[in-house]
């Protein structure tokens, strides 16, 4: 920074190890780079993958416009910020180690996060008065800007056969290709269409094999080898699929994919790797159980899908600590036995990847059937239902869910309409009970569509506020939901807000592959941004409240809320819908 620059290292500690003592790892570490007990050799790495990141930052108009802003606001030339990464391959361990002794002295300080009773003062809580909101009042310098002469940008649209084409690479494995216009930087995924719901190992397994080694590599070796040639390596398990991908430059995909195959042929791990790692899981699993964050979403999703919930259907800890790491692994290396699909997004045609996974994989091998979808089946009350966890802290967690119909693409306009009038910064919700009222710190409500077909639609909404806020809160936002005030000046400039959103929301080169998979779920052959935004200029008013009253209005819902009980008006939240107080027992399977 201009005056002063900072470095910030940290630590969580394992269940049952001191604080003192991760902080002590952490200056161990240091002193290994103050004494040069490093290779030289990594200097080579951090250039090449520093260049990748900067590649990277500058595809986007943000990322290039933000490196304009801080090459001005910390007054350097221009040509001296673009050639930074130039300056710094030129440097060596010797000035690495001169920076390291000058900076990294005895001088620092260190913050421990500890349990324990809060002694926190009271504060008289001032009186707020209500504030009349005017969406129609603009500034002077809000009218300058609007009165600006400005060319439309018109809408962009992804197009099969220009942005992305599709290919049969194998007997089941179908290949999607997106060309990179702007750079050499690649990003390869294989997708297997099975996750965590038909595996419960597969989350462990892709962990571990993230800190795995081969037959040739040490596990550190292996991160060394991963990191000489620019590329990051990641292997991560959702609960429907599973995605092995490798990013970085295209001149060193040939060595990428020859790593890759040779992680995947036959990953290595010591069983005390797994132990440890499980561990660290647990611990992290306990450190969530007081988080008022995630708890509120166990509530959630307790409330939404019973023992279906994603804290109740998982392995329990003692299953945690009975896995076996070849076990595991072989999960792993089997994955692409099955049927799946490969994308790339990258500088080399669609012949050029063929040719070149070819050399690595060949897919000849008749490959299995994926395990079919099942989609988590959510609950529809027959009346409004209350669910409470009673936790000491400061700020309170409520949640409304209404479950809807199910995924009908008809229904986006509507739907597009009422996010935009109700949820966001310049939404109903936001405006009426934040900025009006200051009942919360964060407020808001959304209805989401479904991501595939068959599956429901639902209504969320969301308030963050102080604990002793609660009730008043709850009713505003039901208030709100059920009886919407409707303002004809308000719909229009929804209109206008959501036509601009559609001219200027340009799905990237990146963002194409993964836009074809989720219009594919619902059952889309082609980009629906076109008819959707037609149907959106074609809508009036009445699309706004028909949707209310059909998709909204007095729907029966879940409210979900996290807080001190001490400092709720207990009677009044059970007056909302069928009360329930749950533990965390009942919340976490572990």
């Amino acid at each position: 920074m201009n005056d002063y620059g900072w470095q910030m290292f940290w630590a969580t500690p394992k269940e049952g190890q001191a604080l003192e003592e991760a902080e002590q790892l952490l200056r161990d570490q240091i002193e290994k780079v103050k004494t040069g007990d490093f290779d030289e050799s990594l200097l080579k790495g951090i250039i090449a993958n520093l260049k990748k990141g900067r590649k990277q930052g500058l595809e986007s108009d943000t990322g290039r416009v933000a490196m304009l802003r801080n090459s001005f606001l910390s007054g350097m030339p221009w040509s001296h910020s673009v050639a930074q990464l130039e300056r710094m391959s030129k440097l060596t361990k010797d000035d690495v180690v001169r920076a390291a002794n000058q900076y990294f002295g005895p001088g620092y300080a260190v913050a421990y996060r500890v349990e324990g009773e809060r002694n926190v003062p009271e504060i008289t809580k001032p009186r707020i008065d209500t504030v009349e909101i005017d969406p129609t009042r603009q500034s002077a310098f809000a009218q300058n800007l609007l009165a600006m002469p400005v060319e439309p940008i018109e809408p962009t649209y992804v197009v099969q056969g220009k942005d992305y084409t599709v290919t049969n690479y194998a007997e089941g494995v179908r290949l999607y290709h997106a060309p990179n216009p702007i750079n050499d930087l690649f990003n390869l995924t294989f997708v297997i269409e099975t996750g965590t719901r038909h595996d419960k190992a597969l989350g462990m397994a892709s962990r571990l094999i993230n800190q795995a080694g081969t037959q040739n590599f040490s596990p550190d070796e292996l991160k060394k080898a991963w990191f000489a040639i620019g590329t990051d390596f990641s292997f991560n398990a959702s609960p429907d699929r599973t995605t092995v991908s490798i990013s970085g430059l295209d001149e060193n995909l040939g060595a990428s994919l020859s790593l890759l195959m040779e992680v995947l042929a036959g990953p290595t791990a010591e069983q005390q790797t797994l132990a440890d790692m499980v561990e660290n899981f647990i611990t992290q699993r306990q450190q969530d159980k007081k988080s008022h964050r995630t708890i509120a979403s166990a509530v959630r999703e307790l409330a939404r899908y019973g023992e279906d919930s994603n804290f109740i259907n998982v392995l329990s800890n003692d299953e945690l600590r009975g896995l076996e790491a070849d076990e595991l692994l072989d999960k792993c290396s089997s994955l692409l036995d099955y049927k799946h699909t490969i994308r790339y997004t990258g500088s080399l045609s669609a012949d050029q990847i063929t040719s070149k996974l070819r050399s690595y994989h060949p897919a000849d091998d008749e490959l299995k059937d994926t395990p079919s979808y099942v989609p988590r089946e959510v609950r529809v009350p027959e009346s409004v239902e209350v669910r409470f966890h009673d936790k000491v802290t400061a700020q309170a967690m409520v949640y409304l869910d209404t479950p809807s119909v199910i995924y009908d693409e008809a229904l986006i306009p509507g739907s597009s309409y009422y996010n935009q009038y109700f949820g966001g910064m310049s939404g109903l919700a936001f405006q009426e009970l934040r900025e009006s009222r200051a009942l919360a710190y964060s407020v808001g409500a959304y209805y989401a569509n479904a991501s595939r077909t068959g599956e429901r639609n639902q209504l969320v909404g969301m308030i963050g506020c102080q604990v002793d806020k609660t009730i008043e809160a709850l009713s505003g936002l039901l208030e709100l939901i059920d009886d919407m005030p409707v303002s004809e000046e308000r719909f229009e400039q929804g209109r206008e807000a959501l036509v601009n959103s559609y001219r200027t929301s340009k799905i990237g080169f990146r963002g194409v592959i993964s836009s074809v998979d989720g219009w594919n779920k619902l059952g889309l052959t082609e980009d629906p941004r076109p008819a959707r935004l037609q149907a959106i200029r074609n809508a009036n008013i009445t699309t706004l409240t028909d949707f209310f009253e059909d998709e909204i209005k007095g729907r029966p819902k879940y409210i979900t809320v996290v807080g001190d009980k001490a400092k709720i008006d207990m009677e009044l939240l059970k007056q909302h819908g069928d009360f329930t107080e749950v533990s965390l027992e009942e919340l976490f399977a572990y």
